[in-house]
């Protein structure tokens, strides 16, 4: 159960802090910036746990989306 939770905390981080900052803040690309930060550094932490294969084949399916 504590496992799920940390999965639904964390999958719901960025969404969070959204919230958060843009509730304290009123500024809609202070909490944008804060929410993409975020994102970004749960990604990284992550990206620790996934074997070179699967970074590779989601880069793949990510690439052709940016072009």
């Amino acid at each position: 159960m504590k496992q799920t939770l940390w999965y639904l905390l964390s999958d719901f981080l960025s969404a969070i802090l959204f919230l958060i900052v843009y509730a304290v803040s009123g500024s809609a690309r202070l909490a944008a910036t804060v929410a993409v930060a975020a994102a970004m550094l749960r990604r990284g932490w992550m990206i620790r746990y996934i074997t070179p294969t699967a970074r590779q084949n989601v880069s793949l399916l990510v690439t052709p989306g940016r072009c």
